[in-house]
């Protein structure tokens, strides 16, 4: 039973966490490079919500790799979520790729967008490990 009550909560708090950290920050990133760069940002429900479901698919499947990968990762709940967070943003990129969706040119803006996004993963695998590590002892 602990096993069954531990992926639901993997899989419901990486849900969480990913439509936050991925979703909410990445269309404030999103808003923030728009400005920076002199365009007009998309701010429109359809917008937000496309983000918020992404971000809350993607923490889904980094809920499901996360308890498996407690096994694979020996180390701190940092290291953990970082290596989460890296297999997670290989995966996305791996599916852009592979959709035809990926435009990449060799300007220092995009070189800024790609590694804010990377950190955004890495960010939110070692928020969903301490959170769960936090569960789990009985602290949050």
């Amino acid at each position: 039973m602990k096993n069954n009550h531990q992926v639901a909560l993997s899989l419901v708090t990486g849900a969480i966490v990913g439509a936050v950290v991925l979703g909410i920050a990445g269309k404030i990133v999103m808003v923030f490079v728009a400005y920076r760069i002199g365009s007009e940002p998309n701010i429109s429900l359809k917008g937000i919500l496309e983000v918020l479901l992404f971000g809350g698919l993607v923490g889904t499947v980094g809920g499901i790799l996360v308890l498996p990968l407690r096994k694979i990762v020996h180390g701190g709940t940092i290291l953990r979520g970082f290596a989460l967070g890296v297999i997670l943003f290989g995966a996305t990129l791996f599916t852009v790729i592979h959709a035809d969706r990926f435009e990449f040119n060799n300007s220092g803006l995009q070189w800024f967008i790609f590694s804010i996004v990377v950190f955004m993963y890495t960010i939110f695998g070692a928020i969903l490990e301490t959170i769960l590590t936090r569960f789990e002892k009985g602290r949050l």
